[in-house]
């Protein structure tokens, strides 16, 4: 009678993975093969060390070679595991929304920091210590919303975009978080859906600026076209929104924008031609430009 073969340990299963990942090109193998070995163990990665020597089940093997599978692939292993870290939260993601970047953190600080500048009241009879509005562009799965509704208690933001299904995913994620009864979800392109007289205190936004032809991650391609792409040059959607904040800003309101590394001139003049003022671009961790923040001096007409 033959021996029966020892199950491999987690610690096997784990260096395995890894290695297959690595012959795939993804840029941390290990990592991200400890993520997927413990989501296939039903344990967060602290409780996966503590079995890495401990043999591995049958039924966790199978799960793991599935998920590796699909992280091979080049799948995002924020829809495999359907859950991304943003602003030291966790937010759910799928496939209907864009995965929330370490970058797009900028566009919060920014945004808090503005709207804690003191502000005048708006138009006669107003109050200046009236809670302050904010509105999300194109809010994916609410990450910026849900942020600044953390970040600023007594806020009232409004989030739109034109996907209803990015839509109920972001009010998944402001229930979640307990910040719901102040967030406004909104089917709108840009403003369009908006009442014609509400203006904000702050408009924050991550819109789609990628190039066509631009060279992207594989990644990239499991993301929703409409979230990453932008026409030619990748403006098309930043060239509407900064055409449209300042009539949807109040006097002093500010327009805090993410946008590509390679925009910054482009997107200056836009705002410029738009007539904003005090306009400034912040920097990345690598320090390439990222955010620009620009501010909205007179009300617009309307019209």
């Amino acid at each position: 009678m033959r021996p029966a073969l020892a199950m491999p340990t987690h610690a096997e299963l784990l260096a395995a993975g890894a290695a297959q990942l690595h012959a795939a090109g993804v840029d941390t193998p290990r990592l991200d093969a400890e993520v997927l070995l413990a989501r296939a163990s039903g344990v967060d990665r602290s409780g996966l060390y503590a079995r890495l020597h401990t043999a591995a089940a049958d039924e966790t093997g199978s799960r793991f070679a599935s998920l590796l599978d699909r992280r091979a692939r080049r799948e995002p292993i924020a829809y495999i595991t359907g859950v991304q870290e943003f602003w030291s939260l966790p937010f759910a993601v799928t496939p209907a929304v864009l995965i929330p970047r370490p970058e797009t953190e900028l566009v919060i600080e920014a945004a808090v920091r503005l709207t804690r500048e003191p502000r005048p009241p708006e138009g006669p009879g107003g109050r200046a210590d009236a809670p302050p509005r904010l509105c999300d562009v194109g809010t994916g799965s609410g990450c910026i919303a849900v942020a600044l509704a953390r970040e600023l208690r007594d806020a009232r933001v409004v989030a739109v975009d034109v996907s209803g299904a990015a839509l109920e995913l972001a009010a998944r994620n402001a229930a979640m978080h307990r910040v719901a009864d102040r967030i406004a979800f909104i089917v709108s392109d840009l403003f369009d859906g908006l009442a014609p007289d509400l203006r904000f205190d702050v408009i924050a936004s991550n819109p789609p600026y990628v190039g066509c032809g631009e060279p992207t991650s594989p990644e990239i391609a499991f993301e929703p076209a409409a979230a990453v792409a932008a026409g030619g040059d990748g403006l098309a959607v930043i060239r509407r929104l900064i055409v449209e904040a300042p009539r949807r800003l109040r006097a002093g309101g500010w327009l805090v924008m993410e946008f590509g590394c390679e925009q910054e001139t482009a997107v200056r003049r836009l705002a410029e031609a738009a007539g904003l003022a005090d306009i400034g671009v912040i920097a990345d961790l690598a320090g390439l430009p990222r955010v620009l923040v620009a501010r909205q001096m007179k009300r617009k007409a309307r019209g």
